[in-house]
C-alpha cells in the first residue's frame, strides 16, 4: 500500500532553521506518510543536521540541481505517496490542522486540497493568515503552497515550469484552475511560513 502522503522538503545551507522542520514533521508522522529531503549539495552543515534525523527521513538525496523548482520536480519524481505537500526548509507544519487534513484526504481523496498558513515573525508573533481564494487566481497567487496537497499524478503531469525563478508555484495553480480542477477548501492552519 503507497503512503497516503509525500512531504518534500528542498534545503540548501538551511542550518539555522532546518531543525524547526524536522521537528514538525517528526510531530505528525505516521506510516501514512512518507518524508523526502532534497538538498542542493548544503555547504553549512545542513546535511550533517538531516543525517542525524534517524529513520525520520525515508529518502535523502544531495546534489547539483538548477534551482528550487528542479529540486521540487525532482522531489515529485521520486515520491510513492498518494498526494504531496512542499515544506521550506524554514517553515513547519502545524500539526492541529494537519491532521485534520489527512483526514480529509483520507476520506474525500480530493485532487487538490487547500488550508491555510499562518504567515510568522522568527518569534512566533502572528502577521496574517494566508486564506486561500482560488477564484482570484486569474488576478494574483492566492493559493499558500506550503498548505495545499496535490494528488501525485496531477502534480508530476503539470510540474513546475523550471524556466520561472519565484512564480512557479503560482503558475501551476493558474494553470490547475484554467484546466478546471477543482480545489477543495478547508478552513484549517496546516503549516506556519516564517518571513
Amino acid at each position: 500500500v503507497p503512503p497516503l502522503l509525500s512531504i518534500i522538503t528542498v534545503t540548501k545551507n538551511c542550518a539555522a532553521t532546518i531543525e524547526r522542520a524536522l521537528q514538525s514533521v517528526r510531530a505528525i508522522k505516521t506510516q501514512e506518510i512518507e518524508y523526502l529531503v532534497i538538498d542542493g549539495e548544503s555547504t553549512d552543515g545542513t546535511l550533517d543536521i538531516l543525517r542525524r534525523s534517524g529513520s525520520l527521513i525515508d529518502t535523502l538525496v544531495s546534489e547539483k540541481d538548477s534551482g528550487v523548482y528542479n529540486a521540487m520536480n525532482k522531489g515529485a519524481a521520486r515520491a510513492t505517496g498518494m498526494y504531496v505537500l512542499f515544506l521550506n526548509g524554514d517553515d513547519r507544519l502545524n500539526a492541529e490542522g494537519f491532521e485534520v487534513a489527512i483526514e480529509i484526504l483520507r476520506t474525500e481523496r480530493p485532487k487538490i486540497l487547500c488550508c491555510r498558513s499562518d504567515v510568522c515573525w522568527p518569534n512566533d508573533t502572528e502577521v496574517e493568515v494566508l486564506v486561500p481564494r482560488p477564484l482570484l487566481l486569474p488576478f494574483f497567487n492566492t493559493i499558500p503552497h506550503l498548505s495545499t496537497f496535490i494528488a501525485t499524478e496531477v502534480q508530476r503531469s503539470f510540474g513546475y515550469r523550471e524556466d520561472l525563478r519565484i512564480a512557479s508555484d503560482y503558475d501551476l495553480f493558474l494553470r490547475l484552475f484554467l484546466r478546471g480542477y477543482r480545489f477543495r477548501l478547508a478552513d484549517l492552519i496546516t503549516a506556519i511560513h516564517y518571513r
